[in-house]
């Protein structure tokens, strides 16, 4: 069991979403048209549930506010062709409607501010 902290980097233009575990802690531009992500991952876990994910992707976005009032961002990350195929399962995943009819079920609310998942053409769940 192990945290990670990531940098991942890629050409800009073939690879404008970098996406790894846990939350975005730093980002920019570097040289040559290339950017730049780090990812740190605050909660161990074994080697093979670690994730790196970069392409062009586009995202579905929702959040809901937790019982302590802390927000949690919701993203789905998926090729822009399959965007559309995305609005389900952001309705599965948000909390405000999967666990409003039992609110001591919120108490099992995300420890991360930002939840992603990111679905290629075979659904992988990180």
């Amino acid at each position: 069991m192990a945290k990670y902290t990531c940098r991942v980097e890629g050409d800009k233009t073939l690879y404008p979403v970098l996406l790894s575990n846990g939350n975005l802690v730093e980002q920019g531009d570097l040289e040559g048209g290339k950017h730049y992500a780090v990812w740190e991952d605050p909660h161990k876990k074994p080697c093979y549930l670690f994730a790196l994910v970069a392409g062009n992707l586009q995202s579905r976005d929702d959040s809901f506010v937790t019982r302590s009032g802390r927000k949690v961002t919701l993203r789905i990350w998926t090729p822009a062709k399959d965007l559309p195929k995305t609005v389900h399962a952001m309705y599965i995943l948000n909390w405000k409607h999967a666990l409003s009819p039992c609110q001591s079920m919120q108490a099992l609310a995300p420890s991360l501010p930002l939840v992603i998942f990111e679905t290629p053409l075979v659904f992988q769940l990180f």
